[in-house]
């Protein structure tokens, strides 16, 4: 139920039928937090009647032929309304989690209509969703979404062939670039990470275990995706080991001298040709790549931390 991320609540009878699936607990979950679950624990809470693997043909036409037998209309099920205690703590996380929007609270208060009968709080539900979409929140939160995926394609590199990435090699392991390293995993390339010593690759290893491990269980990857990624990372005190890579990117604190002293080791070793980045937030991208053959292949991609969850990459 992600409405409530563009400031909504369902409008064709979530709030009411949901809760007389699965029950109000995990409705208030669903639809207040946008809470997503996997396709087997929503059917282990009464949400679907089946999830086919294969044969769905078959499957389909017996699901036909015994749909008779299925219990009463969903719309006609009661619900066990939750305790007044209960009910307090949700709305207290709800109201916490929501930082100042309205939409969290009106979805709880949406989910409690279907205590009532049916034909009551179908109508209030429509009538809230109705109003919430004129909402200043709601457009605001709807443009920010749009916008989101709009920029994603920017019509300044329409028609512009793409370079080809596959070795990816980061210099400096700490939060940051242990997040630059995650991401770029995630996003299906090798990562050669280069730290001073063996403590620091180590360190710089065990951050991005624990960056997939936080991803696996928050089921966004499985466990053999996890180790095709860890698999996918090797660790280097050796600038000659970023040699034959696609994309530099130099993550380590912000000293300007550090940083020159960064890209000439890349530069030496690495082709002409190789892009080569810097993730500074504030230092002047000209003079850290002073120097540089080849200045155009030259840039700033500056991360957000934690950089492999932010989606935001500001490319100077």
């Amino acid at each position: 139920m992600p409405e409530v991320n563009v400031g909504l609540i369902p409008g064709a009878g979530g709030t009411q039928r949901l809760p007389r699936l699965v029950g109000q607990n995990l409705a208030l979950d669903m639809c207040a937090n946008g809470t997503m679950i996997t396709a087997q624990d929503f059917k282990s809470a009464g949400g679907l009647d089946l999830i086919v693997a294969d044969n769905l043909e078959n499957a389909a036409i017996d699901f036909a032929k015994n749909i008779k037998s299925r219990p009463s209309k969903i719309s006609d099920r009661p619900v066990s309304p939750l305790s007044a205690d209960d009910l307090k703590s949700i709305r207290t996380k709800i109201e916490k989690k929501a930082k100042g929007k309205k939409a969290p609270l009106l979805n709880f208060e949406a989910v409690l209509w279907s205590s009532d009968p049916f034909n009551l709080g179908q109508p209030k539900e429509r009538k809230l969703h109705l109003e919430l979409r004129q909402s200043a929140e709601s457009k605001a939160l709807r443009h920010a979404f749009f916008a989101e995926r709009a920029v994603a394609k920017p019509s300044i590199i329409q028609g512009v062939p793409p370079i080809a990435l596959e070795k990816v090699v980061i210099v400096g392991g700490g939060l940051m670039g242990s997040g630059i390293a995650t991401s770029i995993l995630n996003a299906g390339m090798s990562v050669t990470l280069i730290e001073r010593d063996d403590k620091a690759c180590q360190q710089a290893i065990d951050r991005v275990d624990q960056n997939l491990t936080a991803a696996e269980k928050r089921g966004l990857i499985t466990e053999e995706q996890k180790a095709s990624r860890l698999a996918s990372l090797v660790t280097s005190q050796d600038y000659q080991d970023s040699k034959g890579h696609d994309l530099a990117i130099e993550a380590v604190y912000e000293d300007i001298a550090v940083k020159r002293a960064v890209f000439n080791s890349l530069a030496e070793h690495m082709s002409d040709k190789a892009i080569l980045a810097t993730n500074t937030s504030y230092l002047d991208p000209q003079k850290i790549f002073g120097g540089i053959a080849n200045p155009e292949r030259c840039l700033g991609l500056h991360f957000f931390s934690p950089a492999h969850i932010m989606k935001l990459l500001e490319v100077i």
